[in-house]
């Protein structure tokens, strides 16, 4: 589970180009990953066409594995600050997400 997570974690980084003025979604409650999630959802429209898909498919299988991670509690839980914080400095060096 944790090898999942970690390269989940590193592919989101790799992938999150930007993304839409589309509804974040329900809070993950963790607020680093509520900010990753809001301005995730925020630079979807000003991704590329081309982009979009992808990146929706990231948001989405993001916020799968970050609510089944909160759930899990423990470790799990507990490593959700350090990943989002991650996500979220990665989403905000792209020219179109910034905030």
């Amino acid at each position: 589970m944790m090898q999942r997570f970690v390269y989940l974690a590193a592919l989101g980084v790799a992938l999150s180009g930007c993304g839409s003025k589309s509804d974040p979604g329900p809070a993950i409650g963790v607020a680093e990953c509520d900010e990753y999630m809001r301005l995730a959802h925020a630079c979807l429209d000003e991704a590329p066409k081309s982009a979009r898909p992808s990146l929706q498919r990231e948001i989405d299988d993001n916020r799968q594995l970050w609510t089944k991670a909160y759930a899990a509690g423990g470790f799990a839980k507990d490593s959700l600050v350090g990943t989002c914080r991650t996500f979220t400095r990665a989403l905000e060096r792209r020219p179109a997400c910034k905030k």
